[in-house]
């Protein structure tokens, strides 16, 4: 079955060097990650890193920060596109409550959100009256994707 790697990074920890920064470039890219939680290294008091020497300016912190999401958002891009048209087992985490559109506030719509193979979250339309539970799996055709978000639709 799909499903989908992702990783935690901190880049500008005391000590790493740009090579050492490359390098974990190349991994993300050849783990093909995903999603990622990237965040710039700061001290905290009482850990021993806090005691580290070799630190990392902040900005050059942050521009490494902002080159590994660049490609992670790309690389998310990539594959969340890769998977609109097709069909994907969605777990149903929670619904929303009944919304009306404007210009149709006759018409009552609802919508559910889950989880596919990879972990992204998918949101979708369900008609009135049958709604799921969460826990439920669903069999969804992929419609969308926003920047880190699927839409989807129930298949038929």
């Amino acid at each position: 079955p799909a499903f989908g790697l992702g990783a935690d990074y901190i880049t500008g920890f005391p000590g790493e060097t740009e090579q050492d920064f490359e390098a974990t470039l190349e991994a993300m890219r050849r783990a093909d990650f995903a999603s990622s939680f990237s965040f710039v290294y700061s001290d905290r008091p009482g850990t021993r890193a806090s005691g580290m020497a070799d630190k990392i300016p902040r900005a050059e912190g942050l521009e490494r920060l902002s080159r590994l999401q660049k490609w992670q958002d790309e690389n998310t891009e990539r594959i969340l596109s890769g998977l609109i048209g097709g069909r994907a087992r969605v777990l149903v985490e929670g619904n929303s409550l009944k919304t009306r559109m404007p210009g149709r506030e006759d018409e009552e719509l609802h919508s559910v959100h889950g989880r596919e193979g990879h972990g992204f979250s998918v949101n979708l339309p369900v008609p009135p009256g049958s709604i799921p539970e969460p826990g439920t799996l669903l069999a969804v055709e992929i419609t969308g994707a926003g920047r880190h978000t699927l839409k989807g639709r129930l298949a038929g």
